[in-house]
């Protein structure tokens, strides 16, 4: 991931910058006559950097300057693309979309492209559909994760299922597989796929038939969670579990969200909920390499007066969060055995489950 990044800066000609002398991310900025609305973005790479241990830095008059450290090189892409791939073939998909990402950054930071151009436009929905899918290994975790979860928190009896950014429908793929591995499908009374695209509805919807064929207890529907539900054709207290995968994160005011989905439980009702953590609020993650081209992620960054409005969450915020929304019975569970002692794990995933009182 570094190594991507570096070659960001080799294409603006801030690696020899940083090469030569301490600079900050501002100066950097500035000498390459990058518009303000990407100092974040650079700023971001800059602090990956540093906490990878690639820079040196000093305090100057109050501000922090980095250096690249004199043993550091820069091996390119394919180096990154290898190491990867020697982990796991199934870790492809991750490559071909950070090379991409990393590939039009250089014309992100000077504003020539936008993060959706970069993303969505022409054919990358391809890119999409390889990365969220269940064979990538590195993105898989939270569907099964959150699956498995799902099976161990889900009522008893019959039940409704209201799944929110749902996105590709991989992480219902996972679910709908271990209700009929589990014996029990029968008791799904319905599960509503949702999401705000419907060109994600309509993946979800063919993945869901070309795997399991035509289900009368599966439904689609277009839902912006930001907006209350009952005007979108879900009524009050109608849902057993309201579930996501990766979704959440990216709420415009998540306590806000959160009561939308409340709303939509029955007395009683649980939301579970599967996310990529931080280990700490400090903790930089890689995928916002690619998250962070999108305003809808970093136009929600943490403020003063929000606390919780960050993007990707450390595990410690959700339980916050969901105390303070007056959920009960919240238990949760990470992937990972004592992974806040290994900050360099490359994917944590933690499940939550909260309940509705009644």
């Amino acid at each position: 991931m570094c190594q991507l990044i570096l070659e960001v800066f080799i294409a603006l000609d801030i690696f020899s910058s940083l090469k030569e002398g301490f600079f900050s991310f501002v100066d950097l900025a500035r000498i390459n006559k990058l518009p303000e609305n990407r100092y974040y973005h650079l700023n971001w790479m800059v602090e990956f950097l540093f906490h990878n241990n690639y820079l040196d830095f000093q305090f100057v008059s109050g501000l922090r300057k980095y250096q690249l450290k004199r043993n550091i090189q820069a091996s390119g892409s394919l180096y990154y693309r290898n190491l990867i791939v020697r982990t796991s073939s199934q870790m492809i998909p991750s490559c071909d979309l950070m090379e991409h990402v990393a590939k039009n950054y250089p014309d992100f930071l000077q504003g020539k492209l936008n993060g959706f151009e970069i993303l969505f436009i022409k054919d990358k929905m391809k890119l999409w559909k390889q990365y969220f899918s269940n064979e990538h290994l590195g993105y898989s975790v939270y569907n099964s994760f959150g699956a498995e979860a799902f099976i161990v928190w889900m009522p008893k009896g019959n039940f409704r299922v209201l799944e929110v950014g749902g996105g590709t429908g991989n992480a219902c793929l996972s679910i709908l597989q271990l209700l009929k591995k589990n014996l029990s499908f029968d008791l799904l009374d319905k599960y509503i796929f949702s999401d705000i695209s419907p060109l994600f509805m309509r993946m979800g919807k063919d993945l869901i038939e070309n795997n399991l064929g035509s289900l009368e207890n599966f439904a689609t529907k277009k839902i912006d969670f930001n907006v209350p539900f009952d005007v979108q054709g879900i009524e009050n207290d109608s849902c057993d579990v309201v579930y996501g995968v990766n979704s959440l994160h990216v709420a415009e005011n998540i306590t806000k969200v959160l009561g939308n989905i409340i709303r939509a439980l029955k007395p009683g009702g649980k939301i579970i909920i599967s996310e990529s953590v931080r280990q700490t609020r400090q903790h930089l993650l890689i995928q916002e390499f690619i998250f962070n081209l999108l305003d809808e992620y970093t136009g929600i960054r943490n403020t003063q007066n929000d606390s919780f409005a960050k993007g990707f969450l450390a595990y410690t915020d959700w339980l916050d969060i969901f105390k303070v929304v007056g959920l009960r019975n919240i238990r949760y569970a990470l992937n990972v055995e004592n992974s806040l002692a290994k900050p360099t794990y490359p994917i944590l995933a933690a499940v939550f489950k909260g309940e509705k009182n009644g």
